[in-house]
């Protein structure tokens, strides 16, 4: 780490370094570029007791331990200061001197703090991401308080009732009708644009914890299925609703999904693709009829993506097909697969993302793709996969470049948005060309974002809030 004194670099071991000599001391400073370390130790901090380093703000460091609570060093390491009175437990680091303790507040960096009252509901989503507006003004999610955290109201209106605990996905059936799922195996069916929800009804629980992921082919037909961020084994129950998402019922076990209509949809299982013809009730290899099966070389499978990779077989993250025929898959060390012939073949495409492995992936016109890596470099795609462009989206235009960029989506060939961090988003109106910045209401990462046509479009927020305009983000 490089800290505002910038000949003072500071690295940070884990317990079990491999190195003995580092285990005891966490936080080593060297100030003179690397060829000598020291360690260091706050007062009346123990080494065995020591805390991580959090970050640094505009006056010097703050380290956070679970027993000892915070300390501030206003000279980079070199003194650290005792704090009146210190709440158990750690603290987490923000603008201007404020630290958070669990129900405890310090605007003077740890020099004395006071009791934070937060609503009950904050005991759903934990007590980070408190914001800081002016003097006396506190943000959290959908509650703020304008006497530092005495009292709380909430910014939404009462009808809206509150975010699900651990929400992971979302999608929209109509202007209307969406649902919702948890992490707590829980979906919900909003049936008034998302101001109040009901729960569904799953006749298995949901087997799989983790990212999920939501599609509708119809007003009617969806699926609920794994992820794209998730690194777990492939074979999960997939979940059907014939009813709009009022109830929902267990399938056999497949891996990432994606489904083209009511009854056609391809899937990852056992490492391959496979394809079903019956609503995914069952699975088997793609194939050309009354041709000969294809080489293990060329085929949609384990061996033939180990083989093109120079290594084992990556696991997919992600599945985007156009029609029956033309298809992207997208791996967990960066790759993209493309077929042409509805998965029979498959091919590798250019470039390799690396550790910059898809986050978020969406259509736009009849085959282009856009693309958003795990540290939020985005990319386009006109043929559909075959090659790649990088898009500068600029920084200026809502998304700091210290802002990662986290989801994308596009209505239509010309009206998208992207969002990241901190809840920045920015919007085009004529296919990507060129950017502009939209305010999203929401203070944490944008984990999703789904429009139904040019104006009427949700976010999700990581705390679970879920965010709507009919204006097109205006």
């Amino acid at each position: 780490m490089v800290f505002n004194d910038l000949s003072v670099l500071v690295r940070c071991a884990p317990w079990t370094d491999a190195d003995a000599a580092l285990r005891p001391a966490i936080n080593m400073p060297t100030r003179d570029g690397g060829l000598s370390w020291t360690t260091f130790l706050p007062n009346d901090v123990p080494a065995a007791a020591q805390g991580y380093l959090l970050g640094h703000d505009s006056t010097g460091w703050i380290l956070s331990n679970s027993t000892h609570g915070c300390r501030a060093s206003n000279d980079f390491g070199r003194t650290w200061n005792i704090p009146v009175a210190t709440p158990a437990g750690g603290c987490a680091v923000y603008r201007d001197g404020m630290l958070i303790a669990s129900r405890w507040l310090s605007f003077d960096r740890g020099a004395s703090w006071r009791a934070f009252t937060p609503p009950a509901e904050f005991a759903l989503f934990g007590y980070e991401n408190v914001r800081r507006i002016g003097t006396d003004t506190l943000v959290r999610g959908r509650w703020i308080s304008r006497d530092l955290g005495v009292t709380w109201v909430a910014m939404l209106p009462a009808a809206i009732q509150p975010p699900m605990a651990g929400s992971l996905a979302f999608t929209a059936i109509s202007a209307s009708r969406l649902v919702r799922v948890s992490d707590a195996s829980a979906v919900q069916l909003s049936t008034d644009g998302g101001r109040t929800w009901a729960d569904a009804t799953v006749d298995t629980p949901l087997a799989f914890g983790g990212p999920r992921k939501l599609r509708f082919v119809s007003p009617q037909v969806g699926r609920l299925s794994r992820g794209n961020r998730d690194f777990a084994p492939d074979e999960v129950p997939l979940y059907r609703s014939r009813d709009g998402g009022a109830t929902w019922a267990a399938l056999g076990a497949t891996g990432r999904t994606f489904f083209l209509d009511e009854t056609t949809g391809f899937a990852i299982v056992g490492g391959a693709l496979k394809v079903s013809a019956d609503n995914g009730t069952t699975w088997s290899t793609p194939a050309v009829p009354g041709a000969a099966p294809v080489s293990d070389a060329r085929a949609c499978k384990p061996s033939q993506f180990a083989a093109l990779d120079g290594g084992s077989a990556p696991r997919m993250l992600a599945l985007l097909f156009f029609d029956a025929s033309n298809g992207a898959l997208f791996d967990t060390v960066g790759n993209i697969w493309v077929t042409r012939d509805g998965g029979v073949t498959c091919t590798k495409s250019a470039p390799n993302l690396g550790d910059n492995k898809a986050a978020s992936v969406a259509r736009t016109g009849s085959h282009g793709v856009w693309l958003v890596g795990e540290e939020g470099s985005v990319k386009r795609s006109d043929d559909p996969g075959d090659t790649w462009q990088a898009v500068d989206v600029g920084v200026g235009v809502g998304i700091p470049f210290d802002a990662r960029r986290t989801a994308v989506y596009f209505a239509d060939a010309q009206n998208g948005w992207l969002a990241g961090n901190f809840g920045r988003a920015a919007f085009t109106r004529d296919g990507g060309r060129t950017w502009s910045a939209q305010r999203t209401g929401l203070w944490g990462a944008v984990q999703q974002l789904q429009f139904i046509d040019p104006r009427t479009g949700w976010m999700l927020g990581e705390d679970g809030v879920i965010v709507g305009t009919g204006t097109g983000g205006n």
